[in-house]
C-alpha cells in the first residue's frame, strides 16, 4: 500500500524468490541491507534469508514475485 512503514514483520522462507517492479516503487530489506527498487528494477532474495517489503511513496507498486524451489 502507498505511503506504507516498515511495521517489524519479516519474513523467511526456505525456497528462493525472485521479484520484478512493474511500475512505483518498493523498499526491500533483506537481513541488514535496504534496497529501494522502482520501475524495471529485479530482485532475488536467496532462501531462508529475513526480509520485508513497504512502500513508503504516494503511488502503488505493482510488482511481479516467483519462488524458486531448492532441490537436492
Amino acid at each position: 500500500a502507498p505511503n506504507s512503514n516498515f511495521n517489524g514483520t519479516w519474513c523467511k522462507h526456505e525456497y528462493d524468490e525472485v521479484g520484478t517492479i512493474i511500475s512505483g516503487n518498493l523498499t526491500v530489506c533483506i537481513e541488514d541491507r535496504i534496497y529501494n527498487l522502482s520501475e524495471g528494477d529485479t530482485i532475488i532474495i536467496k532462501a531462508n534469508l529475513s526480509h520485508c517489503l513497504y512502500n513508503t511513496s504516494d503511488t502503488e507498486c505493482v510488482s511481479f514475485w516467483a519462488k524458486q524451489w531448492i532441490t537436492g
